[in-house]
């Protein structure tokens, strides 16, 4: 790790999301304040959710109808060179500092995502590659038993909360963060239009068998 710095920003971008960070104070305008407000992997399919995979921390916990986007586990992040390098003095610089809770608060939401072997087995779908696939279950419960004691105090504003509604981001996105939308998903379009399709078309076969429609059409001449 010679370019100590350039590592210190690859990383410091797997875990911390400036748009989120910035409106932490609001976040309950969006969601439940509880950074334990987080299904597990198998509560996620019995909700029906698709599991959308996503490399951007700002998406990491956000969901929309029946989709939720989850940041995979990076590999160096359980590694024990980013720990002594990076994570084990918590008196460093403010940068550092920011580091170390932003990647606190993200390595906790995956002890709340994987409470279950099932939960292991699913993260490991190769579909998914959530969690890499040579870590066992006894090797993950004992790297994630120290997070159910990291407290809100040690993690960044973002990780104070769970997953975060996306229509509500899209929302507020304007009045908050200064943009039209926080993230546009174009099934979102699709799924409104197909909400409103059935009565729309109810409405308009109303009105082609409205009596009054065929007696305000013209007759035809007969010969």
């Amino acid at each position: 790790m010679s370019d100590h710095k350039g590592v210190f920003d690859f990383i410091l971008q797997e875990v911390w999301s400036e748009d989120l960070e910035s409106i932490s104070g609001r976040l309950w305008w969006m969601s439940k304040q509880d950074s334990s407000n987080i299904s597990p992997l198998h509560r996620q399919r019995v909700k029906g959710r698709q599991i959308i995979i996503t490399e951007d921390p700002r998406l990491h916990l956000v969901w929309i109808d029946d989709q939720i986007f989850l940041k995979p586990l990076p590999q160096h992040i359980t590694s024990s060179v980013f720990w002594d390098t990076f994570m084990s003095d918590p008196s460093k610089s403010g940068a550092a500092v920011k580091l170390r809770k932003a990647a606190l608060g993200y390595l906790r939401t995956y002890f709340y995502l994987i409470q279950y072997e099932s939960d292991l087995r699913i993260a490991q779908d190769p579909a998914l590659c959530l969690v890499p696939k040579e870590v066992t279950w006894p090797r993950f419960c004992q790297f994630t038993a120290r997070f159910n004691d990291i407290t809100d105090n040690e993690v960044s504003g973002r990780y104070h909360y769970g997953e975060i509604r996306l229509s509500r981001l899209n929302y507020y996105a304007p009045v908050l963060l200064g943009k039209s939308q926080y993230q546009r998903v174009n099934h979102q379009y699709r799924a409104y239009f197909a909400r409103i399709q059935g009565p729309v078309i109810s409405v308009f076969a109303f009105f082609l068998d409205s009596p009054e429609l065929y007696a305000s059409q013209p007759r035809r001449l007969r010969f």
